[in-house]
């Protein structure tokens, strides 16, 4: 998802509303977002699932990663 199309899908909700993820083990947490994140698209993905299913599709970028080009995101994750 880009930030235009989330800005899309949030337009559509009223302006007030509070904007949750969820917790570790349950319930809800406040967000936290982080700006220019570098993220390796598709590390965990063969195409058609999940090489670890316990992993995100994407990968943090560590600067000894060879080979791989990491992609500027936004990452949206719990706050306090």
């Amino acid at each position: 998802m880009t930030v235009a199309e989330l800005i899309e899908e949030l337009n559509k909700l009223p302006q007030d509303m509070l904007v949750l993820v969820p917790g570790y083990e349950g319930g809800y947490d406040n967000i936290e977002v982080q700006r220019n994140e570098a993220v390796v698209l598709d590390d965990n993905w063969n195409g058609q699932e999940k090489f670890y299913w316990y992993s995100g599709r994407h990968a943090k970028y560590y600067k000894d990663m060879e080979g791989d080009e990491p992609a500027s995101c936004v990452v949206i994750g719990r706050g306090q």
